[in-house]
């Protein structure tokens, strides 16, 4: 694998067998990176990366280390033309960050044809803040979010 060569050795590993219609996966933790890499067990291609804020609201804070990620995503052309070379929501509206707001990115992402919220991930487990999570799915992207703070938790890639 030329991730390994790259990255090195994970952390940790675990596997999710197969459920359904989904292919078996092999994770590989990143946690210094604050990053998870999803294998398929039958192609050995890379299907998924998780990449984690480590808000101090998320359920597991400080499990991994913020991973300093910086996605492009579009924006109209009618919104371009309201902001300013000096509006910091210029920046907002070209790049997600692990310190972006999810209400601040949400209205430039386009929803998947299922709809936005799918999974409301209630752990019940304590945490600082008992938090849990909310997952939104996009085309080709999985936001997690804490909807207490309204916190981006994750951002998976698929």
């Amino acid at each position: 694998m030329d991730v390994l060569r790259k990255l090195g050795n994970a952390n940790k590993e675990f596997s999710r067998p197969k459920q359904g219609s989904k292919s078996p996966l092999h994770f590989l933790n990143y946690l210094e990176l604050g990053v998870d890499l999803g294998f398929s067990e039958i192609t050995y291609s890379l299907k998924k990366i998780i990449m984690r804020s480590n808000q101090i609201a998320d359920p597991i804070f400080g499990f991994y280390d913020r991973c300093f990620f910086e996605l492009p995503i579009d924006q109209e052309e009618e919104s371009k033309e309201n902001l300013s070379s000096f509006d910091e929501r210029a920046e907002i509206a070209k790049h997600v960050t692990p310190l972006n707001k999810f209400s601040e990115i949400k209205s430039h992402l386009q929803e998947d044809k299922q709809g936005g919220l799918f999974y409301d991930n209630n752990l019940h487990q304590e945490s600082l803040f008992n938090n849990f999570t909310h997952f939104y799915a996009y085309p080709g992207l999985v936001v997690e979010v804490v909807p207490e703070t309204d916190q981006i938790a994750s951002i998976g890639l698929y």
